[in-house]
């Protein structure tokens, strides 16, 4: 493999490169899999892809609104439990766990469906930003009161995460 594919992207595009590359990845993970291999949990800590689709489902969603709260469209949809887990009085492990739990009940094609909106619409965002927006701590970061690189970079880690397990688990 590519050393490059494990140091981090020092420019914008080779950040929107690696985070596309690390999304086709976790993408074919997900497509390479039958509807019934959807839900079964053989994943880490007995989840499901159905599982890691609605916990991308809500970590895109509140990445996009995170971002653009000067949005009106954007910022009148926050995530589904925002308003009770927004704030960061949770630790992320509690914050996974909630979501976890909020989408245990919900249908494949429910998750699917919102995994498939928060993707298209974090894409969208994702190749809106310009470099002052992730690198420069007068732009984006303060406008949102926290550092957007580490939110950006994020992106790519994450999906090479769970594209692994999904792979681990199904190879």
């Amino acid at each position: 493999m590519d050393s490059s594919a494990h140091s981090k992207p020092s420019t914008l595009e080779q950040l929107k490169l690696r985070n596309t590359a690390a999304q086709v990845r976790f993408l074919a993970a997900v497509v390479a899999r039958s509807e019934a291999e959807l839900s079964e949990p053989r994943l880490p800590a007995a989840w499901s892809v159905k599982d890691v689709l609605g916990h991308f489902a809500w970590w895109d969603h509140w990445l996009v609104y995170t971002l653009y709260p000067d949005n009106a469209e954007i910022a009148a949809n926050p995530p589904p439990l925002f308003s009770e887990i927004g704030n960061g009085k949770f630790t992320l492990d509690e914050l996974n766990d909630r979501v976890f739990s909020y989408n245990q009940s919900r249908s494949l094609a429910d998750i699917r469906a919102d995994f498939t909106k928060a993707f298209r619409d974090a894409a969208q965002v994702g190749a809106q930003l310009t470099e002052s927006d992730v690198f420069d701590p007068a732009g984006r970061s303060a406008l949102i009161g926290q550092p957007v690189a580490p939110l950006v970079f994020g992106i790519y880690e994450h999906y090479e995460e769970h594209a692994h397990e999904i792979e681990v688990a199904f190879a």
